[in-house]
């Protein structure tokens, strides 16, 4: 798995907090342009890691998004490091 749950929270293996959106379908993205500058896409880097809880959205543009449940995950711009 790509993610990590810690403390009831999920996490990059970095310790990084994930996010969903309550804009968001299951299984796609609705967040774009000024969106994306704040919520950045959780981007997927090694699809082999899907499985379980953890898919793969194709966003718009092409680009692979880690999603739990069918909903695509993000991270914050704000948050830099792991808590």
């Amino acid at each position: 798995s790509p993610v990590v749950e810690r403390d009831g929270l999920l996490t990059t293996r970095e310790g990084r907090t994930l996010y969903v959106s309550d804009r968001d379908a299951p299984g796609r993205s609705s967040c774009r342009a000024d969106c994306l500058a704040t919520w950045p896409a959780f981007a997927v880097s090694n699809p082999r890691l899907a499985g379980g809880d953890f898919g793969i959205v194709v966003r718009d543009d092409g680009s692979l998004q880690w999603a739990w449940r069918g909903q695509p995950l993000y991270l914050h711009i704000d948050d830099r490091r792991p808590g």
